[in-house]
């Protein structure tokens, strides 16, 4: 006998690419935390984003990372399944 499905509004939401690496979060954290910029890769296009990251939330069941640009300040939000990698930006 299979089991019927969970109602799809108390399934978890899939998603078909990784989630980061533990040291890509460890980087993100501490950068949060120190105030250092980060440089991200998306999915795809490679877009390449170098950001001061502020905090890191869920919405709509994903993980989404709030962020500035380093010379306009604009505020950005990324989501963290959309992203490649996560490196350090070498403090000067």
């Amino acid at each position: 006998m299979v089991a019927p499905l969970a109602p799809a509004s108390s399934r978890p939401i899939f998603h078909p690419h990784m989630a980061l690496s533990h040291v890509q979060y460890e980087v993100l954290e501490r950068a949060i935390a120190h105030g250092h910029r980060i440089a991200l890769t998306r999915h795809g296009g490679g877009t390449d984003l170098v950001v001061m990251p502020e905090r890191i939330r869920v919405v709509t069941g994903r993980e989404a990372l709030d962020a500035r640009h380093p010379s306009t300040g604009d505020h950005l939000t990324v989501f963290l399944d959309e992203l490649d990698t996560v490196e350090p930006v070498p403090v000067r």
